[in-house]
């Protein structure tokens, strides 16, 4: 198949790479930063089908079967329905559009049109959760009564995508709760194959904000004299080989870089990633709990936390004949029946 990619940036190039991987073809590319074009030609694309105009591209009709949507959360609807009108298949990036209509206008588009909308609920496919839902759709544990699960952000994930970052304030993003969560929630009916019947959530963003900033802290990382000691520093977390992932996804202007070169990048004042995570413009929550009520009276309770170490999923599924749980840092999938077998499987 050919491919064409809006949007080529951390999620992007992570479906460039598999398009070639599995000898598909990338042949178009749209991202409004030009430094992305030496990215774009080494996946083979031609330099002439790089735009940066959104406008542009779209202009030139359909120049592939499929495409991938990876831009911002407020521009997903917009692209989709022009890529819908082209005739385009899409792979969309979670989340779907800002508005649960938008995500209503896009279905009966799609549907009207005979055009599939992939949306990238990629955990569905994690080797850990596939073995979950087989395990529940054998019933070795009986009937499911309830299933807990908790999304740990990590401390420094929080700090770079919902105070600094692209997520941190709902007048340009979509909330925690479906900017990040909408994996949890999804995978959650996905396990459970039920229907939800009644929710309530609770949270609130606690400590990120100017109250709870340091006595004689400043505004910048780079000025403040905590920038040695502050865990939520951006000189330490973009400069420390543990938090790579977030050191990846930080706007350095490439990947690769020196120290000496992050450390110059953010002693500029205009790299929205060395604001103070107390005094950026933030406002999603910081922590937040989902209760909800599925059929067959299945009971779920959900609770996504900034202040974690780990970046890792928990989930304990209970059942009438035991329960499934998943260990963080263990690579396997438990069995612990109510007579005290207990079963791993490795993953």
């Amino acid at each position: 198949m050919k491919f064409a990619i809006i949007g080529l940036g951390g999620r992007g190039s992570t479906y460039a790479h598999f398009i070639n991987y599995y000898k598909n073809e990338l042949v178009a590319v749209c991202d409004t930063d030009l430094s992305k074009l030496e990215l774009a030609k080494s996946y083979g694309v031609k330099e002439d089908l790089f735009f940066t105009s959104e406008d542009e591209f779209f202009e030139k009709g359909k120049l592939a079967d499929a495409l991938v949507i990876s831009t911002m959360d407020t521009l997903h609807y917009r692209q989709v329905m022009k890529a819908l009108d082209l005739g385009y298949d899409l792979l969309l990036e979670k989340p779907i559009a800002m508005t649960l209509e938008e995500c209503r206008e896009i279905r009966e588009k799609a549907v009207a049109l005979k055009r599939k909308v992939v949306v990238c609920h990629v955990l569905r496919y994690s080797p850990f959760y596939m073995k979950i839902k087989d395990l529940l759709d054998e019933g070795v544990i009986g009937d499911v009564i309830s299933l807990d699960m908790t999304e740990n952000i990590g401390f420094y994930h929080y700090a770079h995508s919902y105070c600094r970052g692209n997520w941190r304030n709902t007048d340009v993003s979509t909330p925690l709760i479906v900017a990040k969560n909408c994996h949890d929630t999804d995978m959650i009916c996905w396990l459970l194959g039920k229907r939800w019947l009644s929710v309530s959530s609770i949270g609130s963003l606690k400590f990120f904000k100017e109250e709870n900033a340091p006595e004689g802290s400043t505004e910048n990382c780079y000025t403040c004299p905590f920038s040695d000691t502050c865990i939520y520093s951006s000189l330490r977390i973009y400069n420390n080989e543990d938090f790579e992932r977030a050191a990846g996804l930080a706007k350095h202007g490439k990947l690769g870089l020196t120290h000496e070169e992050i450390t110059k990048n953010l002693e500029n004042s205009e790299n929205l990633y060395v604001r103070c995570v107390f005094r950026c413009d933030n406002n999603v929550m910081d922590h937040q709990v989902l209760n909800a009520l599925f059929e067959d009276g299945i009971t779920v309770q959900f609770k996504s936390i900034a202040h974690t170490n780990s970046l890792a999923r928990e989930i304990k599924i209970y059942g009438t004949k035991g329960m499934i749980y998943i260990v963080p840092g263990d690579k396997c999938v438990t069995v612990e029946m109510l007579d005290g077998e207990v079963t791993k499987h490795k993953i």
